[in-house]
């Protein structure tokens, strides 16, 4: 496994990687919303390869005097076997070397939530169906 920061060549591996998640985990209209940002990536960005290809991808941006996560995914097929754990901790890495006393939050769904509790995150707000009808919007913050 090797991390290391987004390049416009993992494009297409990025986008495969969300489409493998849907619908579970991201609603349909989201696809265009994520297009437009490995378009214009500015804030980090990193990807995990496996065989030289990416299995995972998520980043990180700062807003105020807060980080938050942005776009974190693991291919579907790559799931439960270490690679979100590793992307987690090393986007938390990179966050409390910049800013060791760092806010981090999150918005994720009902389907990720108990992962990110185990990473520490705490629930901050609930809003049922606030991604698409069957799929909550969970803030939470560590």
């Amino acid at each position: 496994m090797k991390i290391r920061p987004y390049e416009d060549k993992d494009y297409g591996d990025c986008i495969e990687l969300f489409r493998s998640n849907m619908p579970k985990y991201f609603a349909d209209h989201e696809l265009s919303e994520f297009v437009a940002f490995l378009k214009a990536v500015h804030d980090p960005y990193y990807t995990i390869l496996e065989g030289g290809r990416p299995v995972a991808c998520g980043g990180f941006f700062r807003k105020g005097d807060s980080y938050g996560f942005m776009w974190g995914m693991v291919g579907y097929d790559y799931q439960g076997i270490g690679y979100g754990r590793a992307l987690v901790q090393h986007r938390l890495d990179e966050i409390y070397r910049l800013d060791p006393n760092a806010k981090v939050t999150i918005d994720t769904s009902q389907h990720t939530r108990g992962f990110y509790e185990l990473m520490g995150f705490k629930v901050v707000r609930v809003t049922p169906n606030g991604y698409a009808p069957g799929l909550d919007k969970i803030d939470m913050a560590r």
